[in-house]
Parts: structure tokens; C-alpha cells; sequence
């Protein structure tokens, strides 16, 4: 599982489920919601056609923007 999250706050397990990583139980309940409701979406675009998804680069850039730009400012 570390191995599988790298970078990420994220990851998936097979057969278990998903788990959220954060500096703070907050902050990885938050991971946690944020997942689910990109799989809510995803999962609905699906039944909907054929999602485009984003380029690597552009998740990369949003997600710098997210994590520099929204929550608490220390």
C-alpha cells in the first residue's frame, strides 16, 4: 500500500477499499471525500457514454493549484 500511494494521498485496495492519507485525521477524512465523489462522477459519466479524461498534466496542475490555493493558510 505505501508503495502504491508514492506521492499520492490516495489509494485504492483491492478487495478492501479506499484509504486516505493527511498530516491530520481531518485532512485525510477530506482525501477520502474528495475520491468518493470523483467516483460518483466518474461512475455516472460512464453511464452517460464515454468520459474524456484530463491529461496527467492538467491532474498535475490542479492539483497543485488545490493544494496551494484552497484550506487553512498556516
Amino acid at each position: 500500500m505505501v508503495a502504491a500511494l508514492g506521492q499520492r494521498n490516495a489509494v485504492l485496495m483491492a478487495n478492501h477499499g479506499l484509504v486516505g492519507v493527511g498530516a491530520t485525521l481531518e485532512e485525510a477524512f477530506t482525501v477520502c471525500q474528495v475520491v468518493e465523489k470523483c467516483a460518483r462522477i466518474y461512475a455516472w459519466s460512464r453511464l452517460l457514454g464515454t468520459p474524456v479524461l484530463l491529461p496527467n498534466e492538467d491532474i498535475a496542475k490542479l492539483s497543485k493549484v488545490y493544494r496551494s490555493s484552497y484550506g487553512q493558510k498556516k
